[in-house]
């Protein structure tokens, strides 16, 4: 490996590969650099069984030591930091023991891998990886990912799930709400205690179990959450509403001319309590998208989509706070809060359009 590149490498990583059925195999790793200097990295012996030897220059305490003692070999005492990555690829003299006088020594560097077993059809295969330090708008995460394309890739799978989640509940609750205020007697009173139950049961510790049992996906989540809300507090907000809508002329007339009691719900009652739900609908949306980031975060979502929450647990996972990665867990944690405040300002406008007191405060 060679390139005119004029800063160091932000990290080192060889992954080899033994083959072998049984016995063990003695494996080294040596660096050779342009000046001809060779440095061994690795050697120890594996056994069968053994499907992957990683090497990496940023976590492998045995590469740190061996830098170090290179560098005492050169510069005749021990380095207070050792950076492996400046080390390995830094012009042989003084200055190459301080990461911000060391100068790139520029040039051909080989990896030589090396194998001995005496079990028949012994082989190992290898392959090296030199990370650069180039990075996007957002940074990169553990694995070198760019950060701006996950938070994109994220944003309308919160954005469709938080909506999804607000839109539906809503109007299921609405639709509870205005049958129970409308038929009355019995009906109202069945619904009215079957929506307290449902408001006093702890969704967030049952999708948390659910969750840990089947591991679902993101889209299963939103179905379960639908399931576990068809009934809540808009169902009493509605209901609270509908007594009034009735006495109106227009839904006198309907009674009167012989309308049946279901052509009045959907033509005449519900659609005076629909926007009233906007707001509530608004308000909704921050809450679902911070459940889906919640259960995430734990480890508990979904494995597979670039999620918001997805992005903190690998953060959190991978020690992003102690290492002072502050863009990998501020920024994912922003684009939530923003959306939240976003939704709910919105709230606050839908409520001061079909609230007259508000409108003129």
């Amino acid at each position: 490996m060679s390139g005119p590149y004029d800063d160091f490498p932000s990290e080192i990583r060889i992954l080899v590969y033994p083959v072998l059925a049984e016995g063990s195999m003695s494996v080294e790793v040596t660096l050779v650099r342009p000046d001809g200097e060779r440095i061994k990295l690795f050697s120890k012996a594996v056994s069968a069984g053994t499907e992957v030897v990683e090497i990496d220059s940023f976590t492998s305490d045995e590469v740190r030591k061996v830098a170090e003692e290179y560098v005492v070999k050169v510069c005749g005492g021990k380095p207070p930091v050792v950076v492996p990555e400046v080390v390995f690829f830094a012009k042989k003299d003084r200055s190459m023991a301080n990461p911000d006088t060391a100068e790139v020594l520029k040039g051909r560097y080989q990896i030589v891998v090396n194998g001995v077993s005496f079990t028949a059809n012994a082989s190992l295969m290898a392959e090296a990886i030199i990370y650069g330090k180039v990075f996007g708008l957002a940074g990169t995460d553990g694995n070198r990912r760019d950060l701006f394309v996950g938070i994109i890739w994220g944003a309308p799978v919160a954005l469709a799930f938080g909506i999804i989640a607000a839109l539906v509940v809503t109007f299921l609750q609405a639709i509870f709400g205005v049958i129970s205020g409308y038929f009355g007697g019995l009906v109202d009173e069945v619904i009215q205690r079957i929506t307290e139950i449902f408001m006093i049961i702890p969704i967030l510790p049952i999708l948390i179990l659910i969750s840990f049992i089947y591991r679902i996906d993101v889209w299963t989540l939103l179905l379960v959450i639908i399931a576990l809300s068809p009934l809540g507090s808009t169902t009493k907000v509605v209901r609270s509403m509908v007594p009034q809508i009735k006495e109106e002329q227009y839904v006198l007339a309907a009674i009167s001319y012989g309308a049946g009691s279901w052509r009045i719900i959907l033509r005449h009652v519900l659609p005076r309590v629909i926007p009233y739900t906007f707001s509530l609908i608004a308000l909704s949306v921050p809450v679902y998208i911070f459940l889906e980031a919640a259960l995430a975060i734990i480890g508990l979502g979904d494995p597979i989509r670039p999620t918001w929450g997805k992005i903190l647990s690998d953060a959190w996972e991978s020690g992003a706070a102690y290492h002072g990665y502050w863009w990998w867990i501020l920024l994912p944690a922003g684009a939530i809060t923003v959306t939240a405040v976003a939704f709910a300002l919105l709230g606050y406008a839908f409520d001061k359009v079909v609230n007259p007191r508000l409108r003129e405060m």
